[in-house]
């Protein structure tokens, strides 16, 4: 023993964590393309994708009658 207090790495536990590190980032990878896809979907089915707002989704309020 060399007196040192650093953990002793084997090649196995770095192929190990290679390894684990690859298929974190491509199941991270794999959830964002999904995620991406479902907003998409979202974007393209409604009438305002363009960012235009939608005449009926807003009443016509009477400032005079509201109470504050």
């Amino acid at each position: 023993m060399d007196g040192s207090l650093e953990p002793r790495v084997t090649p196995g536990q770095t192929t190990l964590a290679d390894v684990v590190d690859r298929a974190e980032r491509k199941y991270e990878e794999k959830q964002i393309k999904k995620l991406m896809t479902e907003y998409e979907l979202i974007d393209h089915q409604t009438e305002t994708a363009g960012g235009m707002d939608d005449e009926a989704d807003f009443e016509m309020v009477n400032l005079d009658r509201c109470m504050l």
